[in-house]
């Protein structure tokens, strides 16, 4: 029996907007807008597996309104794929796996949950990867409604894939769904010295879709260095559009978009692949997503100095960057002249561009939301000048995956530190009478020329 702790605690959250010049103004719009204190204790939970540290990046919302979190736990000495399901009301679903929670353990060793989708039917597929014997393998496991494998899912519920042979890693850090209920993962394979960006599909029994690339699996080189994907999704036409970074001297976005056979799509960029420079820096994609018009909008981070900032760009379906948006397609966002980074995007129903990952705050990082207009202004109407930050416990907190109910409250999960490692964090947030939406700190908005869009 797995031991659950489940943290409750306050919140201290300040916020200054300041654009370029340092400008300051008082609070605005969305004035109520905060952490749900309904919800939870205060508006968020935090969940410990079994002592150990426990990281979530990912976030799923079902029919059900349940909150569906996964990433990986730890089992005494290793970690293990680990799934938390919660209630409306943030309380642990105990009819799912075992009190709210579950753990799978692949071949003894380390396994790493990093992406999840939930099918047509509502079984509940996480991907990431798993250590077999001297490498790192692609992992995928299927789970029914109530938590138990899916044994009609490769063998017993999980399925790995070695791309590259023995002694060289392959990962995943992404997955998706196309029309015809076909599992998408993406990530990276070792070929050779360097990594590449790496693809697979499966059918629905687990096995590789031998119509897809190269039996099933497609890797990409997209500069001749490192590569590495964090991100994909499957547009209207069934095209894999993936994000991440390249190195072009320093680490550039990268974007390519395939067929759905795998083959790269020729109509995209240069053959298929775009890289960006925000500002000659270390520049990295880490989400992805596609807006009703068809634009491909990508966030992560980019340099500035010593530092790094919330980074968006905004791509037309042709690959060019859409000159309408921030700066011929770009913007960078520092919050308070700490490192900042992006880990997931989405658009909502009014076509605002959602972002949230964490900032720094001087001494550690802080959960950390914002949301842009469809032209890549910061929204002035939410949070406070269209910024908002938490600081769960006075230690570092982690925003790593988002979504938003069907009613407006936007969920946020990731991990937080509890002093002594990490748990599982899932805060809610809407707008409630009487809420200030904060002041303090300092933020910077960058309108960045495009150093180079490259078309590769």
């Amino acid at each position: 029996m797995k031991r659950c702790v489940q943290r409750y605690s306050g919140i201290c959250c300040s916020l200054l907007v300041v654009f370029v010049l340092l400008f300051s103004f008082s609070s605005a719009g969305y004035a109520d807008f905060g952490l749900d204190p309904y919800w939870g204790d205060g508006g968020f939970v935090t969940t410990d597996f079994d002592g150990g540290a426990d990281n979530a990046f990912s976030l799923l919302l079902d029919n059900s309104n349940r909150m569906l979190v996964t990433g990986y736990c730890t089992n005494g000495s290793e970690k293990d794929f680990g799934i938390v399901r919660y209630l409306k009301d943030g309380t642990l679903d105990t009819s799912f796996g075992d009190g709210g929670l579950v753990s799978t353990d692949f071949f003894g060793s380390n396994d790493y949950g990093r992406s999840s989708i939930i099918d047509r039917s509502g079984s509940i597929v996480v991907a990431g990867y798993c250590w077999n014997i001297s490498h790192n393998d692609f992992a995928l496991a299927r789970y029914l409604e109530t938590g138990d494998l899916d044994p009609s899912f490769g063998y017993g519920g999980i399925v790995s894939t070695d791309l590259t042979g023995p002694g060289k890693g392959d990962y995943i850090y992404s997955c998706t769904m196309d029309s015809s209920d076909r599992i998408v993962v993406a990530g990276i394979c070792l070929n050779g010295s360097y990594y590449d960006f790496a693809l697979a599909r499966y059918l629905r029994n687990g096995n590789l879709d031998p119509s897809f690339g190269n039996a099933g699996i497609v890797s990409t080189d997209v500069s001749g260095l490192h590569d590495y994907a964090y991100s994909c999704t499957v547009d209207s036409e069934d095209r894999i559009v993936v994000a991440g970074s390249c190195i072009n001297s320093n680490s550039d976005f990268a974007i390519v978009r395939y067929l759905e056979s795998g083959d790269l799509d020729t109509e995209f960029g240069n053959s298929g692949i775009v890289s960006t420079d925000f500002n000659l820096g270390h520049d990295q994609a880490h989400s992805l997503v596609i807006d009703g018009t068809g634009r491909i909008i990508v966030a992560g981070h980019s340099q500035s100095g010593s530092n790094y900032n919330f980074a968006l760009a905004c791509y037309l379906e042709n690959g060019e960057l859409d000159t309408t948006f921030g700066n011929n397609g770009l913007i960078t966002t520092d919050f308070a002249g700490g490192s900042d980074s992006v880990y997931s995007c989405l658009v909502d129903s009014e076509g605002g561009i959602l972002v949230v990952g964490d900032c720094g705050n001087g001494t550690g990082l802080d959960l950390a939301l914002a949301r842009y207009t469809a032209n890549g202004a910061l929204d002035i109407n939410f949070g406070n000048g269209g910024l908002y930050y938490t600081d769960f416990n006075g230690e570092s907190d982690f925003g790593r995956s988002c979504a938003i109910s069907d009613t407006g409250e936007i969920f946020v999960a990731g991990y937080t530190d509890n002093g002594t490692d990490d748990d599982f964090a899932l805060a809610r947030y809407g707008e409630f009478e009487g809420m200030s939406s904060g002041g303090g700190g300092g933020c910077y908005i960058s309108l960045l020329p495009a150093i180079g869009s490259f078309l590769l």
